[in-house]
Order: structure tokens, then sequence, then C-alpha cells
């Protein structure tokens, strides 16, 4: 079984931009990992100690594909709600803030998501872009408290 990264100093450092050279080769391992991991709908590269903008994820209703994205962008829309979810890096559920629908994209592909899809791609950028789930509950219970 994969060892998850469960150091929130490691985790809460932004991911540097994979070169041009590797992405292919990430693209591999990132799936591969993903497959072992039983039940997880997503992995960041950092939760495997490799601190590079990329990550994997299940999409469909069934999670029938996986997609791998590296050097990602995201733009958030539709809705925001209160969204229960957990990380493989820590282990409890939190409350968080996500939008219900996003665009992600890289130089190989483009997904329109929504609902659960959107909320895993947000949860990993999140983790490339330094951001614990920890951090998004605390952002969520002080938007809460305005």
């Amino acid at each position: 079984m994969e060892r998850i990264v469960k150091d929130k100093t490691y985790l809460a450092k932004p991911c540097d931009t994979i070169l041009q050279g590797n992405m292919q080769s990430m693209r591999n391992i990132m799936i591969s990992r993903l497959l072992i991991l039983n039940g997880a709908s997503g992995l960041a590269a950092n939760q495997i100690r490799m601190p590079v903008k990329a990550f994997a994820m299940k999409i469909g209703r069934l999670n029938d594909k996986i997609v791998c994205f590296i050097n990602p962008e995201i733009e958030l829309s539709g809705d925001i709600i209160n969204h229960t979810e957990k990380c493989l890096s820590l282990k409890r559920e939190y409350k968080v803030l996500r939008h219900t629908k996003c665009i992600i994209w890289d130089d190989k592909s483009k997904y329109e998501l929504s609902g659960w899809d959107s909320y895993v791609a947000q949860h990993e950028m999140d983790h490339l872009n330094g951001i614990t789930i920890e951090d998004r509950e605390r952002e969520a219970k002080n938007e809460r408290q305005v």
C-alpha cells in the first residue's frame, strides 16, 4: 500500500511546476498510485512525497474514468455549499465550503465538472497550492460567523 504523507507542514507548501519532459511519466505514476488506493477519489503528488503540480482523480457517476492533471488550472462556478469531506492525509471528516461546478484543464485535457467531481478537483487543487483541508475548515467556520 502507498505511504500517504501526513505531515501538515510538508502538505502546506505550494507545489512546483512540472517541466515538459516529465509530464507523461508523472501521469503514469499518479494514475497507477491512485489505482492501488481502494476507495480514494483523488490523489495529489505531494501526498506521495512528490512536491509537484499533479493529481489524479476518478470521475463519472461510477468513478469509472481516471484522469491526471499536470500543472492544472481551475475556474470555479456555481453555488457555494457546505460540504463534508475526508482527506487521505488527515483522517477525520471536515466541513468545508465548495463550489458546485468548476472547469479544470491542463495542456492535454479540459473538463467541466459538477457535484462530487467538482469537489474532488477543488480538494486536489488545494493540495497543489499548499492549502490543507484544515485550512478550508477554518475558512468555512469564519464565513459562517460573519
